[in-house]
This record gives structure tokens, sequence and C-alpha cells, in this order.
């Protein structure tokens, strides 16, 4: 009997999203705030295509992707083909470079651009939720007992 208790109780914890014990929810002004972090933070996509596993990936200028969103690094441009070789090495003359398409759908990204995975108000209220509660966590050094934490989380296909 206890153990089918238990089982219940851990199903019924993986199941729901919760946070600390209760369940997750936001304030409106919460609810703006992530919007406005949404806009800043998916850029504009040519292309758009969905994994078997649900994310979304955005095809983005090579030039506008969120690495080169760093203040020194402004008017930054990407180069696609090195002006210097290592000694001993040189362009390669035979036919055209092939990009990686591992694991991308209808033949990846165009030319120019590159795969980004679109960021969800369920992905930043995660993140937000990690943070706070990994903050209480500190690394244990050799003098002082300590415990280990582990993180399960489920998401329904």
């Amino acid at each position: 009997m206890r153990v089918v208790v238990v089982l219940a109780l851990l199903f019924w914890g993986i199941s729901h999203e919760v946070e600390g014990g209760r369940a997750t929810s936001i304030s409106k002004e919460e609810d703006l705030e992530l919007e406005r972090e949404l806009r800043r933070l998916n850029k504009p996509a040519i292309k758009s295509f969905q994994t078997e596993y649900g994310d979304i990936f955005d095809c983005v200028d090579i030039n506008k992707q969120p690495a080169l969103d760093h203040p020194l690094l402004e008017n930054h441009r990407v180069q696609k083909k090195p002006s210097v070789f290592p000694k001993g090495l040189g362009p390669k003359t035979s036919g055209k470079t092939q990009s990686s398409k591992i694991g991308l759908p209808d033949g990846g990204c165009p030319e120019g651009t590159v795969p980004i995975k679109r960021i969800t108000k369920r992905d930043l209220i995660w993140m937000k939720s990690l943070k706070r509660n990994t903050t209480k966590f500190h690394p244990m050094d050799g003098n002082t007992l300590g415990y280990h934490v582990g993180h399960l989380f489920h998401q329904n296909p």
C-alpha cells in the first residue's frame, strides 16, 4: 500500500509544474516583463521548423544572432571564410563547402543563417525558477557536511 501511495505522489509531482511545493503562477507585471524579454531575445526568422520533441528553431540571419548582442560586438560582421590560413593550410579548391545539417529537418537553414532555438515564456519561467532555487546551494568544501540535490524535469510530449 505504501508503495502505491509513494508512486502516486511521485507521478502527481512530476505531472504538475511546481516550484518549491507550490504551483507556479505569475502576476500581470511579470507576464509583461516576460513578453518584453521574449521580444528582445527572439530574433526575426527567415525560416522556422519544429522538431519531433516540439521545440521550434528559427533560422536567423548570421549577423543578427543573439551571440552578437553584446555591446562590444555591436558592429561586428561574421567572417564566413577566413582571410588568413595557418601555415601549411590553405583554402580548399575542390567544390563547394558543405555545411552541417545534422538533425535539422527540411534541409536545414538557408545559406547565411544559423539555427537558434526559439525561447518560450515557459523557458524563461523555468530559467528564473532555476536561478532563484539554485542560489540557496553552495559548493561543499572538505570541512563541512553537505547534501546532494537532484532536479527532475518532465515535459509532456
